[in-house]
């Protein structure tokens, strides 16, 4: 997914974005306001490989990873984040977990 807004969204894991043990990629996005009631206001990896690129978070918020959540997958294996320059404003539960 590349150069797009997300504004206001929520969900109980991965406000905008839930990874299952696959693969994603965001590059150059911006996430605004969006929720998760556990885990991931912005994104949740669960087991796989998220790429997050060149975004923006700003006042995303979840109990854990307000901006990014990277947790045990389905096969009990922790979820892999490559993150590259990414900015984090004002999010809750914190920018990225764990």
């Amino acid at each position: 997914m590349n150069d797009s807004i997300f504004i206001n969204n929520s969900a109980n894991d991965g406000g905008v974005i839930y990874n299952y043990g696959g693969t994603a990629t965001v590059t150059d996005s911006i996430f605004i306001d969006n929720s998760a009631t556990y885990g991931g206001g912005g994104i949740y990896i669960d087991g796989g490989t998220g790429t997050a690129t060149n975004n923006i978070f700003i006042g995303n918020s979840a109990t854990y990873g307000g901006g990014i959540y990277s947790g045990i997958g389905p096969q009990g294996k922790l979820g892999t984040l490559i993150n590259t320059g990414n900015l984090f404003f004002d999010n809750t539960g914190g920018d990225i977990y764990p």
